[in-house]
């Protein structure tokens, strides 16, 4: 899934975009998807990557002009024990914000 922004007039200067060409970080995500900004750092990424079933963190799909957006993600691995992920949670919380943070 490729995110398209031309014809929503969506900007993407919250996001950047990730390589995923060898499939190494989702197997079913596409070469490339988009993740916000700031969750760009390498070890927040493989501890959220850790915590999603199959690897499947919350990308973005869509992007409208008015900051309305649409991820894809798989749930969290949270098990019996109800397991969390502070980065999980807080990289939810920054595409929360993104969202919220448009006018």
């Amino acid at each position: 899934a490729v995110v398209s922004t031309q014809s929503t007039g969506g900007d993407m200067s919250d996001w950047t975009q990730i390589d995923n060409t060898d499939y190494n970080l989702c197997k079913s995500y596409p070469p490339l998807f988009y993740v916000p900004v700031q969750a760009s750092v390498p070890l927040i990424m493989s501890n959220i990557l850790e915590f999603r079933s199959k690897g499947r963190i919350p990308a973005l799909c869509w992007l409208n002009g008015s900051g309305a957006i649409l991820l894809r993600s798989a749930q969290p691995k949270t098990g019996i024990l109800a397991k969390n992920c502070k980065e999980d949670q807080d990289y939810v919380s920054m595409v929360r914000n993104l969202s919220y943070n448009r006018s």
